[in-house]
């Protein structure tokens, strides 16, 4: 059984599989979003490596927003490390709306739900689960 770690800043995205002692990208089939700002952050922008780039919903605050990706093949995610604001730097994480509570359904059954903190950082959500 392989670990994947998913990591997020509002919201940058990794998905990860360790093997042993490495980590190996792995990048979802398909991502979609309830809505985003096409000038300030596509959905895409998740999946970039970029921490200055980010998924920006249309809604002021976000309230009801979601994302979904899909993976080709299944997938075992220990994980979910999240940047619940804007990663570019503090103080535009100080300046922006940043995510609070977080609702995690995994294939459509299970759902795990978490509070954040708010510091600028990453913040670990444990799954423990497969998608």
């Amino acid at each position: 059984m392989h670990k994947s770690v998913i990591l997020i800043a509002l919201c940058f995205l990794w998905f990860t599989s360790s093997y042993g002692q490495g980590l190996k990208l792995v990048n979802p089939s398909s991502v979609d979003a309830s809505s985003s700002y096409k000038k300030y952050g596509l959905p895409e922008n998740m999946f970039d490596g970029n921490i200055g780039t980010f998924w920006n919903p249309k809604k002021k605050k976000g309230v009801g927003e979601y994302f979904e990706v899909k993976f080709q093949n299944p997938q075992d995610i220990r994980v979910i490390k999240i940047l619940p604001g804007v990663g570019k730097s503090k103080k535009l994480y100080k300046l922006n709306n940043r995510i609070g509570n977080v609702t995690v359904e995994i294939n459509d059954s299970e759902q795990f739900d978490f509070s954040l903190k708010d510091y600028y950082g990453y913040q670990e959500l444990e799954i423990n689960r497969s998608v």
